[in-house]
């Protein structure tokens, strides 16, 4: 039989039942034994597989992409992501208080924030209610449809110290570059997006992100009316890109409201998010001939 060939209203219903029931299966240690064999061995891995669908890892985001490409309802464009981010941020969750903590002890120092990712400003509408008095200039850059969601948003709500940018080069020289829920959807490494930038950001802020210990990987995100592909990086490789911008590490932490779980695979299972606050010292890498050089204290 050809799955593909189910509707996909159907074949999605059919791919969530099949990972809840290998979730289901996985806790028990004889289950997992036999779901691992299922998963490797020659004969039973594509039949494994057609089973899954989407919900499995992948090499690359563009495998992931390709994947759930049938299923994906628009993926971020979906008008229900900035609904669902608007509902999910009417509060502060709780990986949101280490920002709010980094933010609030680090506003003597900032004047402008640039939001990658940040939808249509939810974080905006979150975030400013702990600091009110505080004159920040908040820019946020997502895709255009987004972009237009937020800033009609933000004219009906008055929210007249939220911009929105049209181009990434627009957060050359800001404060703090605020990266929550989002580096997970770049497929460009940070560090090379960095790069393009005429003056580097202060500060960058990562929050809500799914890192890994062992090889990068992909996968697809289910959010109930939408679905996206992500890229789970290695922590390790990343924090090593952005030392490499200039970049050092002044805290890490957990996200641990939030995981990323492949049915059936745990060494593909994230059991929680994390967040990195980042300084960027411009005595701590030199530039010389297109190589970088650690200047002498």
């Amino acid at each position: 039989m050809n799955v593909e060939a189910i509707k996909p209203p159907l074949r999605v219903r059919q791919v969530r039942l099949t990972g809840a029931a290998l979730n289901w299966m996985s806790r028990l240690a004889p289950a997992r034994r036999v779901i691992n064999f299922t998963r490797v061995a020659p004969g039973f891995r594509s039949l494994y597989r057609m089973a899954l669908g989407y919900q499995r890892s992948y090499r690359t985001l563009e495998e992931a992409e390709a994947a759930v490409s049938a299923y994906a309802q628009h993926g971020h464009q979906n008008p229900a992501n900035a609904d669902l981010h608007l509902t999910l941020n009417k509060r502060a969750r709780p990986s949101d208080y280490a920002a709010l903590f980094h933010l609030q002890r680090l506003l003597p120092n900032i004047r402008s924030i640039f939001d990658l990712g940040g939808n249509v400003g939810n974080l905006y509408y979150c975030y400013s209610e702990f600091f009110p008095e505080k004159d920040l200039i908040w820019t946020v850059h997502d895709l255009p449809e987004n972009v237009a969601r937020g800033r009609a948003l933000a004219q009906r709500r008055g929210a007249d110290r939220l911009s929105f940018a049209d181009t990434w080069r627009e957060a050359s020289g800001v404060d703090l570059l605020l990266i929550s829920g989002a580096l997970h959807y770049l497929k460009q490494p940070l560090a090379g997006m960095l790069a393009t930038l005429e003056t580097l950001p202060r500060y960058i802020l990562i929050n809500r992100t799914p890192v890994t210990n062992g090889p990068s990987f992909a996968a697809v995100q289910d959010s109930g009316p939408f679905r996206v592909a992500c890229l789970v990086r290695n922590r390790q490789a990343l924090l090593k890109d952005l030392e490499g911008a200039g970049y050092r590490l002044l805290d890490t932490w957990h996200a641990a409201e939030l995981a990323l779980q492949i049915p059936g695979d745990h060494d593909h299972t994230v059991p929680f998010y994390s967040g990195f606050l980042l300084e960027h010292d411009p005595a701590s890498v030199a530039t010389q001939s297109g190589q970088e050089i650690r200047a002498e204290d």
